[in-house]
């Protein structure tokens, strides 16, 4: 009698993580697309001043959609479920996708981004949707830390085996680099 009072506390648990998730994934999937999409339209069909307004709201709404899909990857991280997809991967690439990415963080405060490539490609094995979500929160925080008008420097070298990605800006002294191991180009 106790193992199945204890099998019924695991599947009620286990129901609940499902609802958990579906609901978050409905919330980001569904209600902040519709917003961003309604957004996007009223931003084409009013007046400048409405327009800027709508631009914060879409940025606003961005944010809070990928907020809603980190904590979902944090309840992932936790419960042991996520999986990576480890694929050949240019650094340049990705940090430029990622500099794009960051653009609305960056020009709410009028920063200054300048991007330093690697010469040329630096392929690494990882997961590229991880990666840029990494190379995003540090450009991300930088644009949230620094003054307005500040400067953010995002900087790819090679160093021995690894692509570093270094991301400096003028309200933190040094920047933060993250070094990742390179991998041979794919065939």
């Amino acid at each position: 009698m106790a193992q199945n009072t204890g099998m019924g506390a695991i599947l009620k648990a286990h129901e609940s993580e499902i609802l958990r998730d579906w609901i978050a994934r409905q919330l980001a999937d569904t209600s902040l697309r519709e917003l961003l999409n309604e957004n996007e339209v009223n931003e084409q069909s009013r007046p400048a001043e409405l327009a800027k307004r709508c631009e914060v709201m879409g940025r606003q709404t961005q944010q809070l959609a990928n907020l809603v899909n980190d904590l979902m990857d944090v309840t992932r991280v936790t419960l042991g479920k996520v999986e990576l997809e480890k694929k050949s991967v240019e650094v340049n690439e990705l940090v430029s996708q990622a500099v794009e990415m960051s653009e609305a963080a960056t020009q709410a405060k009028a920063h200054e981004v300048a991007v330093k490539l690697h010469d040329g490609p630096l392929w690494i094995q990882g997961d590229t949707t991880r990666l840029k979500q990494v190379l995003c929160n540090l450009i991300q925080n930088a644009a949230r830390y620094t003054p307005e008008r500040g400067n953010i420097d995002v900087s790819v070298r090679r160093e021995a085996a690894y692509a570093v990605v270094k991301v400096a800006d003028s309200g933190n002294q040094g920047g933060l680099g993250v070094g990742l191991p390179l991998a041979s180009a794919p065939a």
